[in-house]
């Protein structure tokens, strides 16, 4: 009985350690995503200012900053999440 316990305890422990892994990486790869669409977002702006000239976009700017608001957001709800190393 203690042989099957111990064996069910270790399953659950090596289980815990890979989810908890498997979220950081999400995390990870998240953070990584956002990164790359900034960087795209900038270059994009980059050519529209560019081709385009210095023209008012303050539409443009205002929808930009309210996206911008909704990602911090996002990525607090993300914080909530803790990784626990055993």
């Amino acid at each position: 009985m203690e042989l099957k316990l111990k064996s069910l305890s270790d399953k659950q422990m090596t289980m815990e350690r890979k989810r908890n892994f498997d979220l950081e990486g999400y995390k990870n790869e998240m953070k990584l995503i956002r990164q790359r669409v900034k960087s795209f977002e900038d270059y994009v702006n980059k050519l529209r200012k560019m081709t385009h000239g210095t023209t008012d976009r303050s539409g443009d700017i205002n929808s930009y900053m309210n996206d911008n608001n909704n990602n911090a957001n996002f990525s607090g709800d993300l914080n909530n999440f803790k990784v626990i190393y055993s």
